[in-house]
């Protein structure tokens, strides 16, 4: 999904251009250019990678003067693209613009010249040099040769446009009109930015926006000639058109969804872009398809396969089924399909006839990449399809597809999916050519059918009453989905992105097997989505139709256009453009993606317009509590920034009232805050994600105009203090790597050396071939030259620096880089991080591979979640923020933040006049023979918590024991729970319950039907194992506080994989259950549903101790009660309950010999600070 900018005015173009491609990176890139007119010439500049190295390389040629310099000085006129490559690999000469032979035609094109061969073979018939091996270079050689012809650029660009055949947009500029840019659109946008004496042509309108809010919109198959007074709009024949001016009141963020409500619904809308270029991306013939050309593909991966076996997660693996149908029907190829994260573990039969294909959108998909490693590691060939150049997946396997999906931003996979499709289908026809089991007629007809798609794709979504269909169900709880062959994978994929955007509980199944069981779920307020496509099996799926509207059910089908027969057998039918039956999943998906969308969005809009009820909290208790031993404590402010802060009483305030403040994720408030989060609270200190981080560097360097050698230079130096405080004398040893990390590297050594310490410094990769200001700063270093890493450190290090990986890193390190963090953790000396250990993610602290285990990390700007976050935390010793001087204001609002005893401004103090009413009223149910204690601690946790009162409701068989141990709180029966709910307050339910299965049964109807705030610890967590949606259904606020092996359970996974992956798991179970999920430990996490997460600071190994895990659940029971937003509060009970445990260590001389009692003691000390 490329970008284009152009302009035309009285402004130096070069600032301008380079401002329009920022504002067009979020469509995705691997390559850059710029094309100036300006002092008699075109100088074009290009460079692979990001915008900082075309920006870098503009800074060269101004240097070297010519018209890239002239053009900072003159009016000039420029074009401007980002390219993602499609035909020909990624390099220079293939990045945008293109130009013709005498330089004096230049051009940028997005999109698929499908006749450029033909086209080409012509031009060079008649002199034209190619220098690229795109199909976008053609269009400039075709301009230049309609130029000769008829001396005029919007005649040529005419002329041309009639001879392209394809999908694109493309601008041109000529040498001989340096006030005129012409642009021509075929299917790809293109709009017009009409400033006061400058105009802008651009492919989205968030390129031009800071200059005018005045656009006109170019009409698919018309050109246009823009120049600084306006712009003329053409027809193909010469004709004039008229096209109106329009004020667009988007904000920037509006604008990079192209004017759509969301990212999600633009994204269903680029569909027809997307499969256009990911089919377009291969040679298509009229009788087949050709993968030989694909870079990074070898079709001698497909000879002599016996059997294709596909590995994939989720929408992913929906594709892959889809793409089993088809290699199996049209090539004859047993196919299996496997569930990526189950495949490991079930010691696959796999060799090498075998082709093993995995399917990951990101190309970073865990479960994906541990599958095909093992089948590599058995002798299969791996086959990668992705959409994501260079990511792990691309490293993993023999070959690669690449679908041409674009960058995709919305939270459900919409374009990814058909993209997949489209490969597995092209995948298909060209195995079933090699192996000769389709016929030619049969091929051919194929082939001009995938064409028709994205002509197709468009017509689900022109006819479809999306808010009708979607305000007719928006009260429906529950949505079954039907189909057979290849609707099958359709309706899965269908409850999927339900389940992903509404969090409504959905199933789907093949509709043969609901007479063997699955019809008893149905009922006459049931809809049923049934996929009834044409196909070979449509005559079953309408008797099926039959099977489920005995029982009542309400069906809607998805049909294929000129099926009149459906309307008797369905009450509603959404129809799509017939196609051959095997392709047809490419169109049924469309209008399910758009429905659910819609319906999503009226959930959210029907819960934010109800009273927001109080929500959850949580955190730690049980588990291992302790923080680990640092070796290291830094002077300072250890893990924070060092600016001044407000006050911690400053921050308290009045209680809020029940659902206000920005605790909340905005509509879905009762619920865990479902949708996207939002920010993190101000009670919490923000830890930026590696992505936000690199937001974040990006607004200072331009949008404050902080150079980003200067930024460099600061955390270096900062580094560099860091380093002579772990090891004030002796060798400094510094391992640097290829990115910004290692630049940081290289100005620490200088500073090192410029003091008098003796520094020895190491490489993975060659100065010489770094890019940018790491480049720079490597050729700035005195002294002995950095010499290559050579596979152990040298001898006698007081300590060594880890500069090899950024936070921008994320997988297992391989090669030199994997052997050097194997070398420094060998060496028995102290080690200090840059920014992040390398090997640990930045973002979710995992560990993939190897790891360097610092005493310190000196980490830049803020600190990162991964560094607090286990594995990670264990790697990253003592973390010292260094300030690099990015000042206060940036736009980018991390959604993670660091839980410190600044969490407790949020507590609501007692004022004079409280009634025990207002404090909050906590219920405890629990307890059976052996556990009684778990109760008791939960209720006097609860009231020294600040709870107005407590009762505990308990079995009357032990009534008298729960007498006697709590004095100050009331009791009650246990079964007698519901009816105790109705006075209000918030219920604490599993303390000491017991496992029996009548226990469990009543601890889920309770959670099912208590109409107050639910705090589930212990049994009553372990209730729900296997039952973790049904408390997406409650409509008060949920909170599960379980401890690793508890969320093991209710995830149905092991306690090593939750450990390895904490908050991936703690945020899988947010979702699923629509619960805040507080996942104790000594990094204890607190996730909401909508995605923001808490990260205790932990240090409290005090609370590694039985029942301080009933402790947390009394707190948090207490704080529910008190009406605070609920992310608030179950930030605020992990900082009191950890907080009381560090006190309760310096009253008994350490934290050995601590008890839960202890701790509760401690809690009113904690709240008075």
């Amino acid at each position: 999904m490329c970008g284009i900018v152009g302009y035309v005015g009285p402004r130096a173009a070069q600032a301008l251009l380079l401002e329009g491609l920022r504002k067009l990176e979020y469509r995705g890139y691997d390559s850059a250019g710029v094309s100036l007119i300006a002092g008699g010439e075109i100088a074009s500049v290009r460079a692979v990678g990001n915008l900082d190295h075309l920006v870098e390389a503009v800074h060269r040629a101004q240097r070297d003067g010519g018209a890239a310099g002239v053009a900072t000085r003159e009016p000039t006129t420029g074009i401007g693209h980002t390219r993602w490559a499609t035909h020909g690999r990624v390099n220079e000469s293939n990045a945008h613009p293109h130009f013709d032979t005498t330089n004096r035609v230049h051009v940028v094109v997005n999109g698929i010249v499908e006749n450029y061969l033909v086209l080409k073979r012509r031009l060079e018939a008649e002199g034209a040099a190619f220098t690229s091996e795109t199909d976008a270079e053609v269009i400039a050689h075709l301009v230049s040769h309609h130029l000769r012809r008829t001396g005029s650029l919007p005649d040529a660009v005419r002329a041309a446009f009639a001879e392209l055949e394809g999908h694109y947009a493309f601008v041109a500029m000529a040498l001989d009109e340096p006030e005129l840019l012409v642009g021509a659109r075929q299917e790809c946008p293109l709009v017009v930015g009409r400033g006061d004496g400058e105009t802008f042509l651009a492919s989205a309108i968030p390129a031009f926006l800071r200059h005018t809010r005045r656009v006109q919109f170019i009409e698919n198959g018309e050109l246009v000639a823009i120049t600084p007074e306006g712009a003329t709009f053409l027809t193909p024949d010469g004709g004039i058109v008229e096209r109106e001016v329009v004020t667009v009141d988007w904000d920037e963020d509006t604008a990079e969804k192209g004017g759509y409500e969301t990212f999600m619904l633009k994204e269903i809308h680029e569909q027809a872009d997307a499969v256009a270029e990911t089919i377009a991306d291969r040679t298509i013939r009229e009788d087949g398809v050709d993968l030989a050309e694909e870079a990074a593909f070898d079709e001698a991966l497909l000879h002599g396969v016996d059997r294709i076996v596909v590995v994939a997660c989720g929408t992913s693996y929906h594709a892959g089924l889809i793409g089993r149908y088809a290699i199996e029907e049209w090539a004859r190829v047993p196919v299996e399909m496997d569930v990526a994260s189950e495949y490991r573990y079930r010691n696959p039969v796999v060799g090498p006839r075998d082709l093993v294909i995995g399917i990951t959108q990101s190309g970073e998909t865990a479960d994906t990449l541990a599958a095909m490693r093992l089948a590599r590691e058995r002798g299969a060939r791996v086959l990668a399809v992705t959409n994501v150049m260079g990511s792990q997946a691309t490293r993993e396997a023999d070959g690669v597809l690449y679908t041409r999906a674009g960058l995709e931003i919305g939270v459900a996979a919409t374009k990814t999916f058909v993209c997949q499709v489209a490969v597995m289908y092209l995948l298909g026809l060209r195995l079933a050519e090699l192996r000769g089991t389709l016929g030619l007629e049969d091929r051919c007809r194929l082939v001009a059918e995938l064409k028709r798609v994205p002509h197709e794709i468009a017509e689900p979504l022109a006819g479809l009453d999306v808010d009708a269909i979607a305000e007719r169900h928006a009260a429906q709880g529950f949505f079954l989905y039907l189909g057979r062959h290849v609707g099958l994978p359709v309706a899965l994929e269908g409850a999927l992105k339900l389940k992903e955007i509404s969090y409504i509980p959905t199933d789907a199944y093949a509709a043969g097997e609901m007479k063997h069981g699955p019809i008893a779920l149905l009922d006459e307020s049931t809809p049923v989505v049934v996929v009834v496509t044409d196909s070979p099996v449509r005559d079953k799926v309408v008797s099926n139709i039959q099977e489920v509207r005995a029982r009542g059910a309400h069906v809607i089908a998805v049909a294929s256009e000129g099926d009149v027969e459906i309307d008797q057998h369905a009450e509603e039918v959404i129809r799509v453009p017939a196609l051959d039956w095997m392709l047809q999943p490419l169109l049924a998906v469309i209008p399910l993606q758009a429905v659910h969308r819609r319906r999503a969005r009226l959930r959210r809009r029907a819960r934010a317009a109800r009273p927001a009820p109080r929500r959850p909290l949580l955190r730690q208790g049980g588990g291992r509590q302790g923080a680990g031993a640092r070796r290291v404590v830094l002077a300072g402010h250890r893990g924070r920034q060092r600016r001044r802060r407000a006050a911690r009483g400053a921050a308290r305030g009045p209680r809020r009232a029940r659902g206000g403040g920005r605790g909340v994720a905005d509509a879905h408030r009762h619920d865990g805050g479902r949708g996207r989060g939002g920010p993190v609270t101000s009670i919490l200190d923000p830890l930026p994600t590696a992505e936000e981080m690199r937001a974040t560097d990006r607004w200072a360097i331009e949008e404050r105009g902080i150079p980003g050698i200067e930024l460099m230079e600061r955390a270096g130096a900062g580094l560099a203090r860091v380093v002579a405080e772990v090891a004030p004398e002796g060798l400094v040893v510094v391992v640097c790597g290829g990115g910004n990390n290692g630049g940081d590297g290289y100005v620490a050594a200088r500073l090192l050396r410029a003091a008098g310490r003796e520094v020895d410094v190491l490489w993975t990769k060659d100065p010489a071939e770094l890019q940018g200001d790491a480049r720079t700063m490597a050729q700035r270093l005195a002294g002995d030259a950095p010499r290559p890493f050579g596979g152990a450190l040298p001898a006698g290090a007081a300590v060594v620096v880890d500069a090899l990986l950024g936070t921008g890193f994320s997988g297992a390190p391989r090669g030199p880089v994997a052997e050097a963090i194997a070398a420094i953790n060998a060496a028995g000396v102290p080690a200090v991080a840059v920014d992040v250990p390398s090997g640990v993610d930045a973002t979710t602290g995992e560990v993939a591979g190897g790891a360097v285990r610092a005493v310190a990390t000196a980490t830049f700007a803020a600190a990162k979640p991964g560094l607090w976050i286990h594995p990670g935390k264990e790697h990253a010793g003592a973390v010292e923020v260094v300030d690099i001087g990015i000042p206060e204001g940036a736009p980018v609002r991390p959604g993670h933040g660091l839980i410190t005893t600044r969490a407790l401004g949020a507590y609501p103090h007692r004022g004079p006049a409280s009634t025990k009413f207002e404090s909050g009223h906590v219920l405890v149910a629990g307890g059976s023979r052996g556990l009684t204690g778990a109760v008791c601690l939960a209720a006097m946790a609860a009231m020294r918590a600040g709870a107005g009162y407590v009762t505990a409701c308990v079995p009357p068989e032990l009534n008298d024991v729960f007498e006697v141990k709590l004095t100050e709180v009331m009791t009650r029966d246990l079964e007698a729970v519901l009816e105790a709910t109705e006075r209000g307050g918030a219920l604490v339910l599993g303390p000491g319950m017991g496992r029996e299965e009548e226990r469990q049964a009543f601890a889920r109807d309770v959670a099912r039907r208590a109409a107050v705030p639910l705090v589930l610890d212990a049994d009553g967590l372990n209730a729900h194992a296997g039952h973790l949606e049904d408390l997406a259904q409650r409509t008060a606020p949920t909170v599960l506080t379980p401890h690793g092996g508890e969320l093991a359970r209710l995830l149905d996974t092991d306690s090593d994989a939750v450990r390895a992956r904490r908050l991936h798991h703690a945020r899988e179970a947010a979702r699923r259950s629509g619960a805040i999920v507080v996942l104790k430990g000594d990094d204890t996490l607190v996730c909401e549903p909508g995605g923001r997460v808490g990260i205790s600071r932990g240090d409290a190994p005090a609370l590694a101790t039985a029942g301080t895990g009933d402790v947390l659940s009394g707190v948090l029971g207490a704080l529910l009660a008190k009406d605070l937003a609920p992310f608030d509060a179950a930030c605020a009970a992990v900082a009191l309950h950890a907080e009381a445990g560090r006190r309760a260590a310096v009253v008994l001389d350490g934290p050995d010999g601590v008890i839960a009692s202890d701790v509760i003691d401690e809690l009113p000390g904690a709240l008075a600070g």
